[in-house]
């Protein structure tokens, strides 16, 4: 495949795959980390990406590298409501496993306990929305599992330990407040990059110019 073939090719699937997300090239653009003029001089065929603005996009839309420069139709990328979708319904998954599990010791043991089920399985939920939401649904949404994932786990132990050992571990939750400050911290840091980065290509295409 020659240069002029890869334009082509990634100019017009480009086009097709905003649209077909309803973005405008701002908006997109703004999605990317890139300037405006940089998706109009895509998908004009003018220049190509580097490699790895490339992988970005072809991740943005869930498809492969290959896919984005083909000169077949991309296949249709999962829309956003179908990732909650299969996010939520993996999330009710560990709770139904839960009742299972909270069942199967109450035909042995006395329902005293039940409850600690659904306790444990919180953690167990947020760390599953960890994992889609970095897949699918970006920076905001990880920094809110992670930190249900971090309260879920204070709570979790400060009440088994109340519960078994009768002790009052209030500072479990001081920990926890240290550790969301952290998190609120290192993604601050994270979108600080994210913004630097952005405004170098801006300066970068406006010198090429």
């Amino acid at each position: 495949m020659t240069e002029a073939e890869i334009k082509l090719n990634f100019s017009k699937n480009l086009s097709a795959l905003r649209k077909s997300r309803k973005l405008t090239q701002a908006e997109l653009a703004e999605k990317l980390n890139y300037s405006d003029k940089s998706v109009s001089k895509w998908e004009r065929g003018d220049v190509l990406p580097d490699i790895v603005t490339f992988s970005l996009i072809a991740e943005y839309f869930g498809i492969s590298v290959d896919e984005l420069v083909s000169g077949d139709k991309p296949r249709e990328v999962a829309k956003r409501g179908k990732r909650w979708l299969i996010a939520l319904l993996s999330a009710v998954s560990v709770m139904f496993l839960a009742t299972i599990g909270a069942l199967f010791y109450s035909s042995f043991q006395s329902f005293d306990y039940l409850w600690l089920f659904y306790l444990y399985a919180l953690p167990v939920v947020s760390i599953v929305m960890i994992v889609f939401s970095s897949i699918w649904f970006g920076a905001r949404a990880t920094e809110i599992s992670i930190s249900a994932l971090v309260w879920t786990l204070g709570v979790s132990i400060y009440l088994s330990v109340l519960e078994f050992a009768s002790k009052n571990l209030w500072f479990v939750f001081v920990l926890c407040g240290v550790f969301q400050v952290l998190i609120l911290i290192w993604f601050a840091i994270v979108e600080k990059a994210r913004r630097e980065k952005s405004s170098e290509n801006i300066v970068e295409e406006i010198k090429e110019e």
